[in-house]
């Protein structure tokens, strides 16, 4: 009788974690950095809204992640992100030639875990 009991248990755990799982969506976000020969950094976003992947129910989401753009520096807007929930998982330097002049360019690929209910 014991033996039935945890198998009955593990599978209650199992189906409890997978109906979990499937009410978790992940989402990403590209930011762009760029410094200007100016030393200025432009900060863009792109969260997908155009592909509708990102699209979510709380318009409030949206408009935090834009006010990423307002941030002045490279670390604002990670600390930004970060108080916001989401986590840095990849980040590309590239060095671009514009106008004859090169300036640096950071894309970083940010990720957080919703529910579903938080998606169109």
């Amino acid at each position: 009788m014991k033996i039935n009991r945890f198998k009955v248990l593990f599978v209650a755990i199992l189906l409890i974690a997978s109906l979990n799982a499937q009410t978790q969506v992940a989402r990403f976000c590209k930011i762009s950095i760029a410094q200007e020969k100016r030393g200025v950094e432009v900060i863009n976003i792109d969260y997908g809204a155009a592909q509708n992947y990102a699209v979510f129910n709380d318009s409030l989401i949206t408009t935090n992640l834009e006010k990423v753009k307002l941030k002045s520096n490279q670390l604002d807007a990670f600390n930004y992100m970060g108080a916001l929930g989401w986590e840095c998982i990849s980040i590309v330097s590239v060095i671009t030639q514009y106008h004859q002049f090169p300036y640096d360019k950071f894309i970083c690929i940010f990720k957080k875990v919703f529910t579903k209910e938080d998606m169109h």
